[in-house]
C-alpha cells in the first residue's frame, strides 16, 4: 500500500497519511478515520462522498443498462452475475449520513434484487464482506490480500452453480 500511495502522492505525503491510517482501520468512531482521510484525499473528500450519499438515487437507466448487459452476455453464451461491492462500514459512522447509509444501500439493493430476480440474474451481494483495513478511504476497496474479496465471491458463485466443475 505505501508504494502506492507514494506513486500517487508523493514520499512524504504518503508517510503522513499512513502514520494516520491505525486510526481508520480501528476507527471506533468516525473521528478517529477523519485525519487519515483528509491526510489521504484532501479536506474536500469527505463533504463530497456525503454530498453523493445523500442525493444517492438508483436510476431507470442504470437498471436498464444492466438488463441489457446481461441480454447481451447471455446472447455471447455466457452467465450474467451481478455483484454489489464491498462497502466501507464507516460510512456508518459517519455523523452527518452515516445513519441513512444503510438504509439507502438497502432500498438500492432491493430494487436491484427486484430487477435481478425479473430477469433470472444471480446477485451476490458482499456489501459487508470487509472491514475498513480492506479499504484505502471509505468507497475504494484495497484488499490486503485478493483472497479477501476471490475466495468469498468464488464460494458464492459456486453455491450458485456459476462455476465450472474442475475437469
Amino acid at each position: 500500500m505505501a508504494e502506492v500511495f507514494a506513486s500517487a502522492m508523493g514520499a512524504e505525503p504518503a508517510r503522513k497519511a499512513l502514520a494516520l491510517r491505525p486510526g481508520f482501520e480501528r476507527a471506533g468512531s468516525f473521528a478517529d478515520a477523519l485525519p487519515y482521510l483528509e491526510a489521504l484525499r484532501g479536506v474536500e473528500y469527505v463533504p463530497g462522498l456525503r454530498e453523493r450519499w445523500r442525493t444517492l438515487r438508483p436510476q431507470p437507466l442504470q437498471i436498464e443498462a444492466l438488463r441489457r448487459a446481461a441480454s447481451h452476455v447471455r446472447d455471447a453464451g455466457g452467465r450474467p452475475v451481478w455483484v454489489l461491492l464491498p462497502e466501507n462500514p464507516l460510512l456508518e459512522l459517519d455523523p452527518e449520513v452515516g445513519s441513512s447509509v444503510r438504509q439507502r444501500s438497502d432500498e438500492v439493493t432491493a430494487r436491484l434484487r427486484a430487477a435481478a430476480s425479473a430477469d433470472a440474474v444471480p446477485l451476490v451481494d458482499l456489501r459487508r464482506l470487509l472491514p475498513p483495513s480492506g479499504f484505502s478511504d471509505l468507497n475504494h476497496a484495497f484488499p490486503l490480500s485478493p483472497a479477501e474479496v476471490m475466495e468469498p465471491l468464488a464460494a458464492a458463485l459456486a453455491t450458485r452453480g456459476l462455476l465450472a466443475e474442475k475437469s
